[in-house]
């Protein structure tokens, strides 16, 4: 539940920064994706594993 609701914070967070033209938003962009991709990559490796 925990991972679900921070994936969504972050694509709200993405999407804000993106229509706001936030200066700071490739840096955002960066590490929200890197930990969205570290959530992905767990829960497809943990599914794999049961």
């Amino acid at each position: 539940m925990l991972a679900v609701l921070t994936v969504l914070l972050l694509l709200g967070f993405i999407f804000s920064l993106a229509l706001m033209q936030n200066p700071h938003f490739p840096e955002f962009l960066a590490f929200s994706g890197t930990l969205l991709g570290s959530i992905t990559a767990y829960y497809f490796t943990n599914s794999k594993n049961t």
